[in-house]
């Protein structure tokens, strides 16, 4: 009997375990307690595979957009820094090409937003449904043989 049990609310836990995640001020909350972005991309990888997919685009696009503003900014700092210690004129071509990167970065930096919240509806859509698919029930039966637990997992 005590390994029904235990079989029984093993399986409860694992039905309970994948919860929603919510992106509130650049943080990942699961039951408003604070999680790191390694569980939630953990988390995206093995439940559903098209959130995975674009939680790893936001990072990219994180990543290429950051690219570019470092190189743009460090660019035109650079640029500043030539024509105010040499006889060099100062806005010259490092400095429009720094600003290129700079301008080129926004758009990349302001899409990737678009993709985050769209993996992680797509993951709270994901597991709403397996948390619906599921049903576990536990009854108690009297018949002409006694009393008894009933216990069906759906």
């Amino acid at each position: 009997m005590k390994t029904i049990f235990f079989i029984f609310f093993a399986l409860l836990a694992i039905n309970l375990n994948a919860q929603e995640i919510e992106f509130k001020k650049n943080k990942f909350f699961v039951n408003n307690s604070r999680v790191s972005e390694s569980y939630v991309k953990e988390e995206f990888q093995n439940t559903d595979i098209v959130a995975y997919q674009n939680y790893m685009s936001y990072k990219q696009k994180s990543t290429f957009g950051g690219i570019l503003l470092g190189i743009g900014g460090g660019l035109i700092v650079g640029d500043l820094l030539v024509g105010l210690t040499t006889v060099h004129d100062y806005p010259g071509a490092l400095t429009y090409v720094g600003l290129a990167s700079v301008v080129g970065s926004i758009p990349v930096l302001a899409g990737r937003k678009k993709k985050l919240k769209k993996a992680i509806s797509t993951y709270n859509e994901s597991v709403s449904n397996k948390n619906a698919e599921y049903s576990n029930e536990v009854n108690i039966i009297a018949n002409n043989r006694g009393l008894g637990f009933q216990i069906s997992f759906n």
